[in-house]
């Protein structure tokens, strides 16, 4: 249902973002398995126009966040809303993305991850981290 996870790279494609905010493939068996490097202040760039950003910048920066590189799955029918660069291998990949799934659609986002003894992290007290979490629920009333 969420199309891409924790996988080894064996186990489905990986996408990645160029700088034309194109999409680019990477298929099964190609890249890394997934990882992330530590938490790191990250600059979200958004792409499209989808209603779940109506109101959040083209791009903003966030504290502490993980990203995901060569997140794997099925890959397919699935729209990328944004991107950040992780320092490991220097390439932008997705953030946030949402998949049809019968006659809805299925949010996902690596925004908010929680460890144990986490208290208050700086992340979720990020301004566009707070919209983002409200606005799938209220956001999508209109959207196709």
């Amino acid at each position: 249902m969420i199309r891409l996870g924790w996988r080894n790279k064996q186990q489905g494609d990986a996408i990645t973002i160029n700088s034309r905010e194109r999409l680019r493939r990477i298929p099964s068996g190609q890249g890394e398995n997934t990882g992330h490097d530590g938490r790191s202040d990250v600059v979200v760039h958004h792409l499209g126009d989808d209603p779940i950003h109506h109101g959040v910048p083209r791009a903003w920066k966030t504290p502490a966040l993980e990203i995901y590189y060569y997140a794997r799955g099925p890959a397919k029918r699935m729209r990328v809303l944004s991107c950040g660069c992780d320092q490991h291998t220097r390439m932008n990949w997705p953030l946030e993305w949402t998949v049809r799934f019968g006659r809805g659609r299925v949010y996902s986002s690596t925004f908010g991850h929680v460890r144990k003894g986490d208290v208050q992290p700086p992340r979720l007290r990020c301004a566009g981290e707070q919209t983002l979490l409200c606005e799938p629920c209220s956001g999508w009333l209109g959207a196709r």
